[in-house]
């Protein structure tokens, strides 16, 4: 009985929303599309998908990994947002302004043989993650991609 008494009162509830919802002249929207534009990659170990706008269709946007990329893991997960930042552990501190100079980065940050570089605007992250990981100064690299999970909304 009271298993058919809130199925009422939840199906009461559910028509007078959608009433009120046509009364105030609200309009249901379209299904967005869920097609996109990807490319796989593999970034930090893991796989994603980079996401191309559709206004490109070909050049070195499309082969690399480029501070301002968005990357998924699923076509339904958030996008992560490539920062430009590159972490890294090297054998010795000493070497950070070395590495940082050799490779043509910026040096914002290095402590005990941890170090954070920048990348200029126009470099392929990839292409610097593989130079950084193959240097034998280098123990453990890693690029910086940004959820946005701790900003307000």
């Amino acid at each position: 009985m009271k298993k058919h008494t809130i199925t009422a009162v939840a199906m009461v509830a559910l028509m007078s929303g959608a009433a009120n919802a046509q009364e105030k002249g609200l309009q249901e929207l379209s299904n967005p599309s869920l097609e996109l534009n990807v490319k796989s990659l593999e970034v930090n170990g893991n796989d994603y998908q980079k996401v191309i706008p559709q206004t490109l269709t070909s050049g070195e946007e499309l082969k690399g990994l480029f501070k301002g990329d968005k990357l998924v893991e699923s076509m339904f997960a958030k996008p992560l947002k490539v920062t430009g930042l590159i972490y890294a552990t090297l054998s010795d501190s000493d070497n950070a302004n070395e590495v940082a100079t050799e490779y043509g980065l910026e040096l914002v940050y290095s402590r005990k043989g941890n170090s954070v570089f920048r990348a200029p605007e126009n470099a392929d992250l990839l292409s610097v993650n593989e130079n950084l990981r193959n240097d034998s100064r280098v123990k453990a690299v890693k690029i910086e991609l940004n959820d946005n999970k701790y900003q307000s909304n």
